[in-house]
């Protein structure tokens, strides 16, 4: 049982300290019947007689508990109104240790029950008047009705919860998306050797087949930094306006094949619905680790997941700050297992799961919560175990068109000189064999300030200059911005294991920067890219 607050034990309102000094001078029916006080108080008063029998309430008090005076009075015992687990803990630390030693209480908190049954916090104070013998003679009490203050507690509690958690997970997400870089540049050569191997062999030859089983290992480590990053600090380069409508249709043609007929799904998608700005992947990643989420948890005993789009206003987020926006709803609902609290606390941290081992990684709803964020959306969970859960996504609605989808070619060689900066010698010598296989002039550098200086002084003559972002002493975006202080013509390209370090649209165009890539780079992708790019420039 939660122990109630003694706020401050030798407390007195004016009012019951006034009401204290009148009753020990006269008989209480003369008071009560004479006194303002008590008929127009909002606060509840009562009175009873030295065996907890009522005398008297007033108006307020009655209101508060939804009794009708006489009502009141006919209750065998004024312990009626209070729940059974505050009776012995008020009869030794407020009886007995307070109103019979100094005649008062001082303010402290409990609960009483209404005469509907429903149980609601008070604040109150209580005094006691003896006879001559010590023994008491009647006690009244001040009450006030907390509910409003105790509601209003508990959500600052929550959303200081939220806060803390919300801080907790970007800490969490600088430091995934740091490890995610490094690893990224382990994946460059990795990736690009076994890419470059296998159109160097002939597809039959035990060599292809090596490289192969290499290349395919190493995309399943670039999906999971991936996930990371999506996680960590998501880029939004790729976002477009998106119909979710007909991407939940396509997922869930998809997943049903792989539900259990145990499991039932329900939809509710409201047509029409307006647009978001997202990335398709990423909402199609949403849907189904979410889906795939509510599946596990509904796996043994079965259930139903229900699925919902609609659109809602911000007022029906609680997570929501800007009020002016509108948002589409995305609500997924299991009857599965349910989380406690302490699990739902973490859900969102990658690598958490309480999956065995063979059935996830723990990055499903990390990255659901990075995408989340990337598109200025909002993800609350409702949970409990044995209850199932509820995840809502709202992210906010635009009154654009959603853009059909269109292929671009891939091109394989082409001509120019290129100038690659990269701090990494692994990363030079892969650019090297890759881009002379395709047909360029590759020139190399590890010191950004050895590049400018080829640009600026030497007047070597490039079509083109790839960069890496994280560099040191001088990153990617301050090497483009001086080589394009020195030739606005010259075109560069950007290279990153790290996208969330470019935020700024209007500092790329100052910069000169034509492309971004996201390592590690396939060749036909790095091939179209030094393609388009070059012939753009020439125009």
């Amino acid at each position: 049982m939660n122990q109630p607050k003694n706020k401050v034990a030798s407390r007195r309102t004016w009012p019951a300290w006034l009401l204290f000094k009148l009753l020990n001078r006269r008989s209480t029916a003369e008071v009560l019947e004479k006194s303002e006080l008590f008929t127009s108080s909002r606060d509840g008063i009562v009175v009873l007689d030295g065996s907890g029998s009522l005398l008297q309430a007033n108006a307020a008090f009655c209101h508060m508990l939804g009794y009708r005076q006489e009502e009141l009075m006919a209750l065998q015992h004024f312990s009626e109104l209070t729940p059974a687990k505050w009776h012995e803990w008020e009869a030794v630390e407020i009886w007995n240790k307070r109103l019979l030693q100094d005649g008062y209480s001082g303010l402290y908190e409990k609960e009483y029950v209404r005469k509907d049954g429903s149980v609601f916090p008070v604040e109150l104070q209580s005094f006691i008047f003896f006879n001559q013998d010590r023994t008491p003679r009647y006690m009244w009490s001040v009450v006030r009705d907390i509910s409003n203050r105790v509601k209003l507690e508990a959500e600052k509690k929550l959303l200081e919860a939220g806060i803390r958690n919300k801080q907790r997970l970007e800490t969490i997400g600088t430091l995934a998306g740091g490890i995610a870089h490094d690893f990224n540049n382990i994946l460059v050569p990795i990736l690009g050797y076994a890419e470059l191997s296998m159109s160097m062999l002939p597809p039959e030859s035990q060599l292809y087949k090596y490289s192969s089983e290499i290349m395919k290992a190493a995309e399943r480590a670039q999906n999971l930094v991936a996930q990371i990053m999506t996680f960590s600090r998501p880029a939004e380069n790729r976002q477009k306006p998106l119909d979710v409508r007909l991407l939940l249709k396509e997922a869930l043609k998809l997943l049903r094949p792989a539900i259990p007929a145990t499991i039932a799904i329900e939809q509710h998608i409201d047509n029409p619905c307006r647009n978001v700005l997202a990335d398709p992947s990423h909402i199609h990643q949403i849907i189904l680790n979410l889906c795939t989420n509510a599946f596990h948890a509904m796996e043994n005993a079965g259930g139903t997941l229900t699925i919902e789009l609609r659109e809602v206003a911000a007022a029906d987020c609680p997570a929501c700050c800007n009020t002016e926006l509108e948002y589409l709803m995305l609500r997924v609902t299991d009857t599965g297992t349910g989380m406690d609290a302490a699990t739902m606390e973490r859900i969102f941290e990658p690598f958490f799961t309480t999956k065995p081992v063979n059935k996830g990684t723990g990055l499903g709803l990390s990255m659901v919560y990075g995408i989340v964020q990337s598109c200025k959306g909002e993800i609350t969970v409702a949970s409990a175990e044995g209850m199932g859960s509820t995840f809502k996504i709202f992210l906010p609605v635009i009154e654009v068109d959603a853009e059909e989808s269109r292929d671009a070619g891939s091109p394989v060689s082409g001509k120019g000189r290129v100038l690659f900066v990269d701090d990494e010698p692994a990363n030079l010598q892969l650019m090297l064999a890759m881009l002379s296989r395709l047909g360029y002039i590759i020139a190399t550098e590890t010191l950004p300030g050895k590049a400018i200086e080829r640009i600026t002084r030497n007047q070597e003559k490039f079509d083109l200059v790839i960069t890496d972002l994280a560099m040191p002493g001088m990153t990617g975006l301050e090497l483009a911005e001086q080589i394009h202080a020195a030739s606005p013509e010259l075109p560069v390209i950007l290279m990153t294991g790290y996208g969330s370090d470019i935020d700024e649209t209007a500092a790329l165009e100052r910069c000169g920067i034509r492309q971004i890539l996201n390592k590690p780079v396939k060749l036909h992708t790095l091939a179209s890219s030094i393609n388009e790019t070059i012939n753009l420039s020439r125009r």
